[in-house]
């Protein structure tokens, strides 16, 4: 085990693409490193966290300026750090949407050094389907990225119709309420409340033009009825 600076350090794109904490896991996971400090190191691969993204947010929320890591061989092929982070996340109880999210997010991943990988052997890998990650690309194109990571952490979505309450996570039923035919019904529909609000989502609030570029009209509109929540909650 090494000692490392944490500003040496930041969170590999594989680890980003794992679910999330909750917030109240977060905070009690942050106390408990407060209390107790790092008993479980982080597995660094070339400058950059495999596995363990949540100590490093932890640590450097407290303000600690350094981090227990496991320094992986930096001759390792990326297909081996695949092989073991994906190892790690499969110990993991997951729904069958987030590991839909999970494998598609994989797949593109691949892609984007391998043009031939297929995306059912991917879903496959994972133990989902060709059926359900083509789902979760349809989703993507129709409410943006914000609805996908809020899945994929373990969140739900309010399809509610004529005020009768419903969450769900189910890929086909949000699709269908997100679909043009129901684009009228979403100014009542919000994500629950349990969407971690970092500094990237309060950024919605000052950063409208920006946000443009990179989120859909509709998840966009889903976002705003979430803050407006917030705001008149308090």
């Amino acid at each position: 085990m090494k000692v490392l600076k944490l500003e040496e350090v930041e969170v590999h794109s594989l680890a980003k693409a794992l679910p999330k904490m909750t917030a109240d896991q977060y905070e009690a996971f942050k106390a408990d490193i407060d209390d107790n400090g790092q008993k479980v190191p982080v597995k660094v691969y070339r400058g950059k966290i495999i596995d363990g993204r949540h100590r490093y947010l932890a640590l450097k929320d407290l303000e600690v300026r350094t981090i227990n890591a496991e320094v992986l061989d930096s001759t390792l092929a990326i297909a081996d750090i695949e092989a073991l982070v994906f190892s790690l996340e499969k110990r993991r109880h997951q729904s069958p949407t987030q590991l839909a999210v999970f494998a598609w997010n994989v797949y593109k991943a691949r892609k984007e050094t391998d043009r031939s990988v297929s995306q059912g052997n991917v879903a496959k890998e994972f133990g989902t389907t060709r059926a359900m990650t083509a789902r979760v690309t349809k989703l993507a194109k129709i409410a943006g990225m914000v609805v996908i990571e809020h899945l994929k952490d373990g969140g739900k979505v309010n399809i509610s119709v004529d005020g009768k309450v419903l969450y769900t996570d189910s890929l086909l039923s949000i699709i269908n309420f997100y679909s043009r035919d129901n684009l009228d019904r979403l100014e009542n529909s919000t994500i629950t409340k349990n969407i971690l609000v970092d500094e990237e989502m309060l950024a919605i609030r000052s950063e409208s033009e920006s946000l443009r570029l990179q989120y859909s009209d509709t998840a966009l509109r889903v976002l705003a009825n979430q803050l407006y929540g917030m705001v008149s909650k308090g």
